[in-house]
């Protein structure tokens, strides 16, 4: 049986060790079901696609960009947690927390978040659907669930749909501004009797300019990371 007390020199214990590795195995998932990250993320990808540069923010730039904002975002939340958890105290091996007790930490101050900016349609609308689907027997009511009460599994999934949309509808716009200088670009050179010329050669410096001088970056990330509120 693993030993539960400490180890000699002040090290972490073996039931210490083996809670910090699920919790980073399991970390990439609550990153990206309950954070911000996959919002801002879908975002900057879709903002590559509409300038038409397909390798430049490379894919590890665009991630590395979405943590950095994804931590501002969630930093009042993570300062929650780590004040209903000593971390270092459990590195040490001074605590051990059992699993049920990281997942409580956790889970309050990630509810409170996702409540905040979830769709409340949404929210309501799959509580909804996911108890119609549960099994009853003839003549059993069924429960329902009040606001604010809703299963985590259902609170987590409509958060997540929540922010995959409004990531789309941004995106849309940007792409819908920048198709705008692509059409013009070509019926420009179509004017011109360039028909042979490829329009891109023209339309993604122009979008890059555009881009730049109107320090496009800087905006679109301040006003992602002004969107959640605290």
């Amino acid at each position: 049986m693993l030993a539960a007390t400490p180890l000699i020199g002040g090290t972490p214990s073996v039931s210490a060790i083996l809670v910090m590795m699920t919790a980073l195995g399991v970390l990439p998932l609550i990153m990206v079901m309950t954070t911000s990250f996959t919002k801002i993320s879908i975002v900057l990808v879709l903002l590559r696609n509409a300038l038409g540069v397909q390798q430049a923010p490379s894919g590890m730039a665009i991630s590395g960009l979405a943590m950095a904002a994804t931590i501002m975002v969630m930093a009042p939340v993570w300062q929650q947690i780590s004040a209903r958890l000593d971390i270092p105290a459990i590195m040490d091996g001074r605590e051990q927390p059992t699993m049920t007790e990281m997942v409580d930490a956790g889970r309050a101050p990630l509810e409170a978040f996702m409540r905040k900016h979830v769709d409340p349609g949404e929210l309501a609308s799959l509580n909804k659907l996911v108890t119609d689907m549960r099994f009853y027997d003839d003549g059993e009511e069924r429960p329902q669930s009040e606001p604010g009460h809703e299963p985590w599994l259902v609170l987590v999934s409509a958060f997540a749909i929540s922010e995959i949309g409004a990531a789309f509808k941004i995106g849309m716009f940007l792409a819908v501004g920048f198709a705008v200088i692509d059409l013009i670009v070509a019926n420009l050179l179509m004017a011109m009797g360039m028909t042979m010329f490829p329009p891109s050669t023209v339309s993604i410096p122009l979008k890059l300019l555009v881009f730049v001088m109107t320090l496009g970056l800087s905006k679109l990330m301040h006003g992602l990371i002004a969107s959640y509120p605290r």
